[in-house]
């Protein structure tokens, strides 16, 4: 052993600090035609080193440093393997760490080297798409650390200390492997994180995600800009969860961390305008978070209406015209049970992170809305927050962002109309959203942004049927005959509906006047909603005009028959239109019967 000590005080530890250095500093430098050409140099380095010490190992093959020797060198070969994307190679050697520390894996000196491979194993498995694999090796990792802990202590050597030149402070060598084995481990639970969503476990991922952020913070060992947009980047799964006091708090402290990256007034114009793109992202989180509670708040009181007339036998026919009530095409049609108010899981079990965030949680609740106040005070913080977001992200140079921007905004109107109980600022709110989608569409070219300009004039055709329908139950309510301003309105709000789904249907036609045998892929649906919508304005304009009832009342069935007949055609549209195709069919065969009556004189059809 004196001979292997000699060698590492001679040359060992300079080869092996040269090695380090070149694969985490030179190769930062590398030209583009050789990226890896630092890398290269590194593992001629530490392969002549594991030569050399595998000399020494043949000739006193029992002595236990040399094994931790020759385990590091696996190690650091096995990420330079990786990192080169040789990951068979790669594989080979952090293989052989395992193998020959398996009968040691929970000493001193073998444990963090066994971690480090342990954890790579899992990223390079979970790379080749085997997330079951990698999980098992972080599984692992996770155990034997907690078992180290339980049994043996808190700072063992590090990975690379057998090649670094002893540290006469003792006392500082002992916090910086404990430092260096805790990061250890929250590396493997960041990783375990990743597979665990993966794996579609995405509860369990946000739970080890919020324990390496928890982890990160209370060693200071963080960056943070990352960590801020990482918490954010939690925040809006804790939303889909409908964790909301998780996801406040989240974003909260996001917020917090990155006003201590704020540019001062000396850094260069770069460094502002990058940073304001990151305030701007974890604002844009808090705009999500805002709509997502208002969005909860608003399905838990439908589900609340739902289960009383269910408990009161009051739920009846269900109204040809309830068909329309949910025809967004970009959102999903199904959703599952909801949890209880407050949100679900156990959300006792993650621990806050360890800042005082209270002044930015209580600038919004966490709490399901109720009332019309409580939804106007959300809808103002979301508002305020798109308003500094727009600072950032303007139409010229952002225009993706700053569309995304306005359909938050609008969407928080509509989500506040549904508190509203007048239904007269109701319209009022949704005129609102089409003064801003009008505007943006107008500014957009349709040539370069034709996916989003569709989602826009398809949303400002649902919003005009919106009014529409409040005008009407406003009509009904009235119970007296409409005036003629009234009738003039309801007749100007539908063509103006139709107009706009006619001019989505009209993106469609690739230049053509007719509508395309087949419609692109994922515009099936939301075509033939269109035209079913449309059948559905058409009946009901309102003139007491015979010819132009009849009018009204063919081009409602033309739209009807139009969705039967493609999807006779297109059988795998029947599935995307099973609700409302019985509707078509049904409506098809009834209107000439009805046109009939009517250009008999029968008005009252």
């Amino acid at each position: 052993m004196a001979d292997l000590h000699t060698f590492l005080e001679n040359e060992g530890y300079e080869q092996f600090k040269k090695a380090n250095y070149l694969s985490r500093e030179a190769a930062k430098e590398d030209p583009e035609d050789e990226p890896y050409k630092s890398f290269y140099e590194a593992r001629d380095i530490l392969s002549g080193l594991r030569t050399k010490i595998s000399d020494f190992l043949e000739n006193d093959p029992n002595k236990k440093d040399l094994v931790l020797a020759l385990a590091t060198l696996d190690l650091y070969l096995g990420c330079n393997y990786t990192d080169t994307d040789e990951n068979s190679t790669g594989e080979e050697h952090l293989s052989r760490v395992l193998k020959s520390l398996e009968d040691m894996n929970m000493e001193d000196g073998a444990v963090c080297i066994y971690l480090h491979a342990l954890n790579h194993l899992g990223v390079l498995w979970s790379a080749r798409g085997r997330h079951d694999k990698a999980k098992e090796y972080l599984d692992q990792a996770e155990h034997i650390f907690h078992e180290y802990k339980k049994n043996v202590g808190d700072a063992p050597k590090r990975a690379d200390e057998f090649f670094l030149q002893p540290d006469e402070d003792e006392s500082e060598l002992l916090r910086t492997r404990a430092s260096k084995f805790e990061a250890t481990y929250t590396h493997t639970l960041y990783y375990k994180a990743q597979v665990l969503a993966k794996l579609g476990d995405s509860e369990a991922s946000a739970q080890y995600c919020h324990t390496t952020l928890r982890r990160q913070l209370d060693s200071n060992q963080y960056d943070a800009t990352d960590w801020a947009l990482n918490a954010a980047t939690l925040s809006q799964v804790y939303i889909t969860q409908e964790k909301f006091p998780l996801a406040r708090h989240c974003l909260a402290c996001a917020t917090i961390i990155l006003k201590e990256m704020r540019p001062d007034g000396e850094a260069s114009e770069e460094a502002k305008e990058a940073w304001g793109y990151k305030e701007a992202d974890i604002r844009r989180c808090w705009i999500k978070y805002g709509l997502q509670l208002l969005e909860v708040s608003k399905d838990r009181m439908l589900d609340g209406v739902s289960t009383f007339d269910q408990d009161h036998g009051l739920e009846g026919n269900k109204d040809a015209n309830a068909a329309t009530a949910d025809h967004n095409y970009d959102k999903a049609s199904d959703k599952g049970d909801e949890k209880e108010k407050g949100g679900s899981g156990d959300e006792k079990s993650y621990e806050p992170f360890n800042l005082e965030a209270t002044a930015h949680e209580e600038k919004v609740t966490d709490k399901l809305v109720t009332t019309f106040d409580e939804a106007r005070t959300v809808f103002l913080f979301i508002q305020d927050n798109i308003t500094e977001a727009k600072k950032t992200y303007h139409l010229d140079g952002n225009c993706t962002d700053f569309i995304e921007l306005t359909q938050d905004h609008t969407k928080a109107f509509k989500l506040l109309a549904f508190f509203e109980l007048d239904m007269e600022r109701q319209c009022r709110m949704h005129k609102r959203r089409i003064d801003m989608l009008l505007a943006l569409i107008n500014e957009v070219s349709l040539q370069h942004y034709l996916l989003v300009c569709r989602q826009l004039i398809y949303e400002v055709a649902e919003t005009y049927s919106s009014i529409l329908d409040l005008k009407l139950s406003m009509l009904e309510l009235e119970m007296a005959p409409p005036t003629p301003h009234a009738v003039k309105k309801i007749n100007t709000l539908a063509h103006q509906s139709i107009k706009q789904y006619e001019a989505y249907l009209d993106t469609l036609k690739g230049g053509k006047p007719e509508l395309p045998e087949t419609f692109p892929d994922g515009n099936t649906r939301p075509a033939l909603v269109a035209l079913f919508c449309c059948g559905r304005l058409w009946g009901k304009i309102l003139t007491p005009d015979v010819s132009e009832r009849l009018a009204c009342m063919k081009k409602s069935m033309d739209c009807y028959k139009f969705v039967v007949d493609y999807c006779k055609r297109h059988p795998e549209a029947k599935i995307e239109m099973e609700k409302e195709l019985s509707l078509c069919e049904e409506l098809s065969t009834l209107l000439p019967l009805k046109m009939q009556k009517v250009a008999a004189g029968d008005l009252n059809i």
